[in-house]
């Protein structure tokens, strides 16, 4: 036997997915069969080089049984043997106990005869820890589309905002402490924060129960979300943590809030947390400090179980400053970060980066009617229309919004929010002591950032592209 190849295999179970250190194990363990990967997204992906390590791993557990690292290989083939059940399990839940009893006739092939069986886990939360890696896998991937290293690095984040940087220690049982590590999730208004969060929360821990054949619930009742803007005070108050019947004008019935709705195994995801009021910043805080609270109208306290999940595209560190966001709750979001990037961050601008959400978008779009060409077709549409560099200053939610307009009028016009005119110029020109050099490219860089493209800032200063770029360039913009 390759000791080795059987330490290597063993770690490469516990190792983050998506960072560089799985791809260099794959290639130490394939050597010159090892495959380049590029991480798209968009899809339910294997890596190119999973099924040579299986092979590799059922030899060593097939020759060697008495091998040390014997029960982490079985869980590697196991998972894999598995996988395509486990993927149609997201979709199709109540075939879990079908699933289970395929698990159970494996798990039984690989340790009869007294062979060494794992230390940190029995049959039904191994069973349920494959579920959860499967659904991390899927929405990952499904919601973070681009072979970009920020991209890459993006999902290797969101995992570890799911399974925590040391997938061991999880297992062996951080995994039932994860309710107190709460998400904050920032970046410009359009950038994927809601459906970052919604991966993270559809991949929760979720217990299965052997006796019923059923996992205790299901992912997408468990996940609930509230934008914390679109609410009064009032109603969000309510909306959280639920009320009593005749606590205020309206409140015909109790009322159950999301935090109680969640459950022990569910996330609740409050979307603009910056526009939070007061009064709901100081119950929200209790509510992460002591995990209780109350319904309005009600004198006894609830226990609040499920993971919180946050986001804005509020710069909260200057609302704390400003006296705007309570410091203390904003340390409480703080556990977990995740900073999305802006759509042109990830373009690098490459039209040809737009590829695989260009397809993901279109796909949804038109379902059955979808074609290949469609998404050609798109790519030279915006190429022509907006070129190369044009910054998305909407966002992931501005490019959706042109390919619908591209599907429906073969036309897309940019929103230019020009700002009301007003004095403010001249008193900002007053303070500035800037060459004329140095005012152009000022100049010129507010121009892109609202035009979004070197050609429309060329058009408004009356240069050429090219002239227009050397002035934006030189002004860092």
């Amino acid at each position: 036997m390759n000791a080795n190849a059987a330490k290597q295999i063993a770690a490469l179970c516990w190792v983050n997915p998506f960072s560089p250190a799985r791809s260099a194990l794959e290639q130490t363990i394939l050597g010159d069969q090892f495959q380049a990967v590029t991480q798209i997204g968009g899809t339910r992906q294997l890596s190119p080089n999973t099924p040579a390590v299986v092979r590799l791993c059922q030899e060593i557990v097939r020759d060697h049984p008495d091998a040390p690292e014997y029960p982490e290989l079985v869980a590697f083939i196991l998972y894999h043997e598995l996988y395509d059940q486990l993927d149609e399990l997201i979709d199709h839940p109540k075939r879990a106990r079908q699933v289970w009893q395929n698990f159970q006739s494996l798990w039984d092939h690989y340790f009869a005869g007294g062979r060494v069986r794992p230390r940190d886990f029995d049959q039904p939360t191994l069973y349920a820890f494959f579920y959860q890696i499967c659904r991390a896998f899927h929405w990952i991937f499904r919601y973070v589309i681009g072979s970009g290293s920020e991209a890459v690095q993006l999902r290797a984040r969101m995992w570890e905002s799911i399974f925590s940087a040391d997938l061991k220690r999880y297992v062996a049982g951080f995994h039932r402490e994860m309710n107190d590590v709460h998400t904050l999730i920032t970046g410009p208004s359009g950038s994927g924060k809601g459906v970052v969060a919604r991966a993270i929360g559809m991949s929760r821990f979720i217990p299965f129960d052997p006796r019923t054949g059923r996992f205790v619930t299901d992912p997408e009742s468990s996940f609930l979300s509230v934008n914390v803007a679109a609410l009064p005070e009032q109603l969000l108050e309510s909306e959280l943590f639920g009320h009593v019947k005749g606590s205020f004008t309206g409140a015909i019935q109790d009322r159950a809030g999301l935090f109680e709705s969640a459950g022990a195994h569910g996330a609740l995801f409050l979307d603009e947390i910056g526009e939070a009021p007061t009064s709901a910043q100081v119950k929200l805080l209790t509510v992460l400090q002591d995990r209780r609270f109350q319904r309005i109208g009600e004198t006894s306290s609830r226990l609040a179980q499920g993971r919180v999940i946050t986001a804005t595209n509020r710069d909260l560190e200057s609302a704390v400053a400003g006296g705007h966001f309570r410091q203390d709750l904003y340390f409480r979001l703080s556990a977990d970060r995740l900073e999305m990037v802006p759509l042109r961050n990830l373009l690098q601008g490459r039209i040809e980066s737009l590829r695989p959400m260009v397809r993901f978008i279109t796909e949804k779009l038109l379902q059955e009617s979808w074609s290949a060409e469609v998404v050609d077709d798109a790519l030279q549409f915006i190429d022509e229309r907006l070129g190369a560099d044009y910054a998305w200053p909407g966002n992931f939610r501005e490019l959706e919004q042109c390919l619908r307009n591209f599907l429906i009028h073969r036309d897309y016009r940019p929103i230019q929010l020009t700002p009301k005119p007003t004095d403010a110029l001249e008193q900002a020109l007053a303070n500035l002591d800037l060459s004329a050099e140095a005012l152009l490219q000022r100049y010129a860089g507010a121009l892109y950032r609202r035009l979004g493209n070197y050609k429309a800032v060329g058009d408004v200063l009356g240069v050429d592209q090219r002239t227009a770029k050397k002035y934006i360039k030189g002004g860092n913009a």
